[in-house]
């Protein structure tokens, strides 16, 4: 069984997570004593929709996503994160400045099928919620210590019909001293390779960018199937050799090295990421998963095989602390396939 490749962005596969911030939601001010933001919604466009014989209102914000639990309201929300002092805790406190209030709405509930035609809805009876910003518990996103914020402009109450759209929330985050989870050494730096990742989705990245000004290609960590043939062998090295031309530094080992089970190619690769030295930006598994195995993940629900799981590396959360992907070959023909395809897409692409 082949396994498809994963994408570092799953990082916020992850989690629920970390969406790119939106321009409704700004940062309007940040200190050592904490940040302010400020969310200033868009129009609410309501569309009304008819499911099993009941109307029910579609409501769409720009830029927003949908809530996720089946059954709900579907009211749209932003999301943020932001990255914390390395150690302490903060306080929350929200401002609603603006609001419009709409009579007579039934928010569509979420469906869990992409075809809702046979599907009854799950009702919603006593749901009561105000615009309100949440806060996930707080992570470590590899360099940072980070917050995730949800932050919903919209409130409804199933019992008069009426929603509530705040259009313009002031949100205040202040740092103190008191002791909080995932407390980590004091930046000094980050990884380069992870700067655009951090510039889309740390919406005060910027108060931490002279940290690191290098521009280099970021370090490979390369473990690949235990296999001795010597055209196997050439391909690798050529592959290698290839990365370090781009500007990568790379570190490969076979399987036979780092291990033949998932949790002992995850200790090996943890223990290389502790060391700063050695830390790995980029995973890189060259295999099938009869020779590297994968791992079955729980977070979706749905139990299927991925490798996102060897990238929980920093803090007891799942957001992944480094970029992974898999070449997925059981041959030494299909090797010699995909590398041809790299070079067809990487380096020998026709301009």
């Amino acid at each position: 069984m082949k396994t498809k490749s994963l994408a570092f962005l799953l990082m916020i596969l992850f989690l629920g997570a970390a969406h790119a911030h939106t321009s409704y939601l700004q940062k309007v001010s940040s200190s050592a004593a904490g940040i302010n933001l400020r969310l200033q919604s868009p129009n609410l466009q309501i569309e009304t929709q008819t499911l099993q014989g009941e109307q029910f209102q579609r409501l769409y914000l720009d830029g927003a996503s949908s809530s996720a639990e089946t059954g709900a309201p579907d009211l749209p929300l932003y999301s943020a994160t932001v990255i914390l002092p390395p150690t302490g805790s903060y306080s929350l406190q929200v401002v609603h400045k603006n609001q419009k209030v709409y009579q007579n709405i039934q928010p569509y509930p979420v469906q869990s099928k992409e075809d809702e035609s046979d599907y009854l809805p799950q009702r919603y009876a006593d749901f009561s919620q105000s615009a309100q910003v949440a806060a996930a518990p707080i992570s470590v996103m590899r360099d940072f210590r980070v917050l995730q914020l949800s932050i919903s402009p919209l409130g409804w109450d199933s019992n008069r019909g009426e929603l509530v759209h705040c259009t313009d929330m002031e949100i205040e985050i202040r740092f103190n001293n008191d002791p909080g989870p995932n407390e980590v050494p004091a930046y000094q730096s980050y990884s380069p390779a992870f700067r655009e990742i951090y510039e889309a989705n740390l919406i005060n990245f910027n108060d931490y960018r002279d940290l690191n000004t290098a521009l280099d290609g970021g370090r490979i960590l390369l473990i690949h199937w235990n296999n001795t043939n010597s055209t196997f062998q050439s391909l690798l090295n050529n592959f290698i050799t290839w990365k370090r031309q781009k500007g990568h530094e790379v570190f490969a080992v076979s399987s036979q090295v780092a291990g033949s089970s998932n949790t002992a190619i995850k200790n090996y690769i943890q223990n290389r990421y502790d060391n700063l030295d050695t830390r790995p930006d980029f995973i890189i598994l060259v295999g099938d998963v009869s020779s590297i195995p994968t791992w079955i993940e729980n977070i979706s629900g749905y139990s299927g095989v991925g490798d996102y799981p060897y990238t929980y590396l920093a803090g007891n959360d799942n957001l992944g602390d480094a970029m992974i992907g898999r070449i997925s070959v059981d041959t030494v023909e299909h090797m010699a396939v995909m590398m041809s395809k790299t070079y067809r897409y990487e380096r020998d692409m026709l301009l």
